[in-house]
């Protein structure tokens, strides 16, 4: 485009995307024997009764779904009057579906007890969405001066 006297460059761009979340650990929609606690027998002090045990670990959510997040972007770059004047503009959407969040549960379900913990839920959506644009301008006046 260097024989365009006002457009010099022209880039159009465009991206979409779909990625899940790993980050709640595997098998958190089945129970699990991994929490583990040491015991006495009530009748004794002595260190000998102590007893290893194992119990369910983190509480399940047979019903929880893969958290999925897609994302969209268009956008545009342009330079004018010989790449002086620079514009970028982008318009952009990200929607995280089903969030994987560790829900708030009573103590008496168990998941105080050693090795256990509150099971993941999923929790709603969110959505992220705008438009951003950049302008910038750079000119050289002479040798010694340039903005």
């Amino acid at each position: 485009m260097t024989d365009n006297a006002v457009l010099s460059y022209l880039k159009l761009r465009a991206s979409y995307g779909a990625t899940g979340n790993d980050k709640i650990g595997s098998n958190r929609f089945i129970s699990l024997l991994n929490g583990e606690a040491l015991y006495t027998n009530n009748d004794e002090t002595d260190a000998d009764d102590v007893l290893i045990g194992k119990a369910i670990g983190g509480l399940s959510n047979p019903e929880i779904r893969w958290e999925s997040t897609t994302s969209a972007n268009i956008g545009v770059d342009m330079k004018f009057l010989n790449n002086d004047l620079s514009i970028s503009a982008d318009v952009f959407s990200k929607k995280t579906e089903d969030l994987l969040v560790q829900a708030n549960v009573s103590g008496t379900l168990g998941a105080a007890a050693p090795g256990s913990s509150s099971p993941f839920i999923n929790a709603g959506d969110v959505e992220n969405k705008g438009f951003e644009f950049l302008v910038t301008y750079n000119k050289s006046i002479s040798s010694d001066f340039n903005f």
